[in-house]
């Protein structure tokens, strides 16, 4: 547990700045190059589900533990934090049409290749 409002906000907007830059680096690492391997791929995802996990546990904890009227005390960090889960959410959406897109693609590639094989 974090034992104040303002240390906890800190830690919450922390992790989301780790979150957006990881987003960022990886969607210029796939625009960059459209071959990433499984590997690199997974390890990337598992850090972004543990960072997500942490700052949603934190996130959990402050609402549970402090009142509104703490919570006023830290209004800047608290809007920080909005304005940051604003972004997250952008930047999610953004990577979520670029995988879909990019399925898309594969899939298109694969009846290609079908057809090819009939012949």
């Amino acid at each position: 547990m974090i034992d104040s409002v303002q240390s906890c906000l800190l830690a919450i907007n922390s992790l989301s700045k780790q979150l957006l830059s990881q987003l960022e680096d990886n969607n210029s690492e796939e625009s960059q190059q459209s071959i990433v391997t499984n590997e690199e791929s997974q390890l990337t995802g598992e850090l972004l589900a543990n960072i997500a996990a942490e700052r949603q546990s934190l996130i959990a904890e402050l609402f549970k533990v402090y009142t509104q009227k703490q919570l006023s005390t830290e209004l800047p960090l608290v809007n920080e934090m909005a304005s940051l889960d604003q972004q997250l959410t952008e930047k999610a959406q953004l990577s979520k049409q670029a995988i879909a897109e990019k399925l898309l693609k594969l899939k298109g590639r694969k009846k290609v290749t079908k057809l090819y094989q009939k012949y």
